[in-house]
């Protein structure tokens, strides 16, 4: 078969071999054929802290090229000789359906990391039409766009029964500066006007090019650098930038804009989802729906809006970049702020780390 649209990074794959030229297939009928038909599953492996995956061959498109690297983000890790990775599984059967499920028992049973499907209890929620936020707003979700979505769906009569609240509800830090009550410049600006004039104009004045400094980076890296592949130009070029006087402009955009550099700094809901009492309600995103607690938008989906079932996303380490040493303060624990050195082979995959 030819491997040519096989993606980089591929964890999944299964074939279906299509029979050499040259078989004897005048004299089979339909039935023949199926009996005849053959699959190839084939499973790139997590094993001994390393984890493989297929892309084809650049040099040769009829083969598949296998993959293993450390995905842990430490330097010192390394194959030993002495510890034999599980790196492919692959099967063939003429029953795409049974040779699925005879494949992850067998890879269950040789890793030990996992349990099959049919050692599991299905939870009810496979049987229900299930929503999910994060593409329609991304982090910028709030409870009046959940609201709208939903009902949306119901309009359309497919009304979701289950809903995921993706990311975009917690308490991050640093805040975006349209997730904060003040605009990031006017607490810059906050000092004595009246003894402290030109102190105060030098800091109006840094402000106001910063907020265009961090809107034209914004542009430039929505535009050309965000989904730009690893090791291209403007790849290159933001790299280098961030190496010059511009550093401190960039890192402030990047910490602050996107999500991938911020950190977990609460554990209840962000402002968009929790109203205080000195909240200006007039402002307050829940209050226009009428919650001021993600409480409140949980029990409005569920009574009104008919949904049976609310997830809240989060990451396994508090959020993208883990948790603020002021939270672990907070809570009286230790975080120990840790650089991953991502690898050549994730940046591929997202260039944005």
């Amino acid at each position: 078969p030819a491997f040519r649209s096989i993606p980089f990074d591929t964890q999944f794959l299964l074939v279906e071999i299509t029979p050499e030229q040259g078989d004897d297939n005048d004299n089979r009928d339909d039935q023949d054929d199926h009996d005849h038909q053959q699959y190839a599953l084939i499973l790139p492996l997590v094993d001994a802290g390393f984890r493989a995956s297929l892309e084809s061959n650049p040099q040769n498109k009829q083969q598949l090229q296998l993959i293993c690297h450390a995905e842990n983000g430490n330097t010192e890790s390394h194959h030993s000789d002495d510890v034999l990775m599980k790196a492919l599984y692959v099967a063939v059967g003429n029953d795409p359906f049974a040779l699925l499920a005879r494949g992850f028992e067998q890879v269950a049973t040789s890793l030990g990391t996992f349990r099959p499907l049919s050692q599991k209890q299905l939870p009810p929620t496979v049987n229900d039409f299930g929503w999910c936020t994060w593409d329609a707003f991304y982090s910028t979700v709030d409870p009046a766009g959940i609201l709208q979505g939903v009902q949306s769906l119901r309009d359309a009569k497919v009304p979701p029964r289950t809903l995921i609240l993706d990311d975009g509800w917690q308490q991050v830090a640093p805040p975006k500066e349209d997730e904060t009550d003040e605009p990031v410049k006017t607490t810059a600006m906050t000092t004595d006007t009246n003894n402290n004039d030109d102190e105060s104009i030098l800091t109006k004045i840094s402000a106001f090019l910063m907020s265009i400094v961090v809107t034209v980076i914004g542009g430039l890296y929505e535009k050309f650098v965000k989904r730009a592949p690893h090791g291209s130009f403007p790849n290159l070029v933001w790299k280098t930038l961030s190496h010059t006087v511009l550093k401190g402009g960039l890192w402030f955009f990047f910490d602050s804009q996107t999500d991938f550099g911020r950190q977990l700094n609460g554990v209840a809901p962000n402002d968009k989802f929790e109203t205080t009492n000195n909240k200006n309600d007039a402002t307050n995103d829940s209050s226009s729906t009428g919650n001021t607690s993600l409480k409140d938008l949980v029990s409005t989906l569920k009574n009104d809006m008919g949904l049976h079932r609310v997830y809240c996303w989060h990451a396994l380490h508090g959020y993208w970049r883990g948790v603020s040493s002021e939270l672990g303060d907070a809570l009286g624990i230790d975080v120990c702020q840790v650089t991953p050195h991502t690898s050549k082979h994730v940046l591929k995959v997202q260039p944005e780390l």
